[in-house]
């Protein structure tokens, strides 16, 4: 959920949504770190690269998730 997200939950599962939704949001906006930072609860803005960092990581790591992440991007629309 949004507020699952926006928590400051770090249970794995927890973690890497939020993370997926930084990367998103990231790549497919015009927001600036600062400003996504903001919608997770006024993290610091650190938290946008380390989350793109590890989402980049995974992707190259693991196949199946660059596709799943792939058709998410593709399945989403994120105003700009």
């Amino acid at each position: 959920s949004c507020a699952d997200i926006t928590s400051k939950r770090r249970d794995r599962r927890t973690t890497l949504a939020r993370q997926v939704a930084i990367s998103l949001l990231s790549s497919q906006s015009y927001l600036s770190p600062k400003e996504i930072a903001s919608l997770f609860g006024q993290r610091d803005s650190s938290l946008i690269t380390r989350a793109c960092t590890r989402i980049n990581s995974l992707q190259n790591g693991n196949p199946t998730f660059q596709e799943e992440l792939s058709s998410l991007r593709n399945s989403i629309t994120i105003p700009h």
